[in-house]
């Protein structure tokens, strides 16, 4: 069997964080030369073909559908239908708006947790952080002007995305414990890629115009370093911490995300958009700091 080459897990959760930080913005690059659905689509298709050829540097030649096909199908969710909804999402809200609307993640994990998976770990300091949040969405949601007219068709889009991210993110954690993250990420690109494709095929039709040298870079970059070394950070992490550090990723990422839009895209920073972000990273650390104590049995 293939050893895996042991990663620092402070390593793995940094590149992480800026790899996600950095997807937004990139992601709106990429399509601004071709259709959200389209692009999307390329991206996948491409990092499903590099996960390919990196499986056989590991030693790894077959998916074993027969043993893993609920956690291939249960991590393609965290891209199809998530991905496209954040794709088309992005063409309506700043960059980095879609990674604080992604900060509301650990609360659904939090509250789908206790459905799914049995484990009721939603404190009553909890449900008070999710309120903090919650008023945070609202600051930015019911500023539809300030943001523009399609706004709220942008956040609703992501929220939906964060919805099919977070359920996502629990079953993987169900069904991952013994299979490599390279093994993981070839079968749920697989499946991705192929709904992917349907999609494609039965709402868009499309292809991409002249590349330029911004929408052809991003691409490429979120081909090799969003899909490929991105989730196979994220699965590198999911099977060894628990979910819930795991979802507090989007603790981090907002600012900077914020940060390089406003920078590197001129996207405006108002105060209410501010206000906003800071009630739902406030509610994210609120969240965090009142997370379950275990009872010790003696």
């Amino acid at each position: 069997m293939q050893r895996e080459t042991p990663l620092p897990i402070p390593a793995a959760y940094a590149f992480v964080v800026l790899v996600w930080s950095t997807t937004p913005l990139a992601i709106q690059w990429s399509s601004t030369t071709m259709s959200p659905i389209t692009s999307v689509t390329i991206r996948m298709l491409a990092s499903l073909v590099i996960i390919m050829a990196v499986a056989r540097q590991f030693g790894i030649y077959e998916l074993r559908l027969a043993q893993n096909w609920k956690l291939y199908l249960s991590s393609a969710l965290g891209i199809c239908p998530a991905m496209p909804l954040v794709y088309l999402g992005a063409q309506h809200i700043p960059s980095g708006l879609v990674s604080v609307l992604f900060g509301l993640s650990p609360f659904l994990v939090g509250l789908l947790s206790g459905v799914i998976a049995n484990d009721h770990s939603m404190t009553k300091g909890r449900y008070l952080a999710l309120l903090v949040a919650v008023a945070g969405l609202a600051t930015i949601f019911l500023q539809g002007d300030e943001l523009g007219p399609t706004a709220p068709l942008g956040i609703t889009l992501l929220l939906g995305a964060v919805c099919c991210f977070s359920m996502s993110s629990l079953f993987v954690k169900r069904y991952a414990a013994n299979v490599e993250p390279v093994r993981q990420l070839w079968g749920s690109l697989s499946f991705a890629s192929l709904m992917l494709v349907v999609i494609w095929l039965v709402f868009d039709r499309s292809t991409p115009q002249a590349f330029t040298y911004q929408s052809g870079i991003s691409l490429a970059y979120l081909a090799v370093v969003g899909s490929v070394f991105g989730f196979l950070g994220y699965f590198y992490l999911i099977q060894r911490i628990s979910v819930n550090l795991v979802s507090l990723i989007p603790l981090v990422t907002p600012a900077l995300a914020l940060y390089l839009g406003f920078v590197l895209n001129g996207e405006q920073l108002s105060l209410r958009i501010v206000a906003g972000s800071g009630l739902i990273l406030l509610g994210l650390g609120l969240f965090n700091y009142f997370r379950p104590r275990r009872v010790r049995r003696g």
